[in-house]
């Protein structure tokens, strides 16, 4: 036991907790950092919004051809395979009910509309009137 102005036995411990932040050696962190790969297309923040669109909906072309084809028995396992939300996945497949000009347009990078527009467009059921409008 520690009496007042006695200093704590070292073999015991003083019972006092340190807490501080831990910062690796440099040498320690460049070994575990995996190497850098080198860009095969441009940065995510980088791509214009008729691009993200467009792989939004190539996304959702190969997703739809996964569950008919049986590689997929639902939205929801596909969801879970790449990560993502059931209602984003949901979200995606939306995508399919615009006309099929106006996919042709999205994919030639030609439609200059987000995702949320294009998805307003989608609910439309008749073709004629599909037109994106940029929001």
């Amino acid at each position: 036991m520690r009496r007042g102005g006695e200093s704590p036995d070292p073999e015991q411990g003083s019972g006092a907790v340190v807490r501080g932040k831990f910062r690796p050696a440099r040498g320690l962190v460049a070994s575990v950092r995996p190497e850098p790969r080198a860009e095969v297309g441009p940065s995510r923040s980088s791509r214009t919004r008729a691009e993200r669109l467009a792989r939004q909906l190539a996304l959702a072309h190969w997703v739809e051809r996964a569950v008919e084809d049986g590689r997929a028995g639902s939205y929801g396992e596909v969801a879970r395979a790449l990560g993502l939300t059931e209602s984003r996945i949901t979200q995606v497949t939306s995508l399919l009910g615009l006309s099929p000009a106006v996919q042709e347009e999205v994919l030639l990078g030609e439609c200059g509309v987000g995702i949320r527009e294009a998805i307003r467009a989608a609910r439309d059921a008749a073709w004629e009137r599909q037109q994106p409008k940029p929001g």
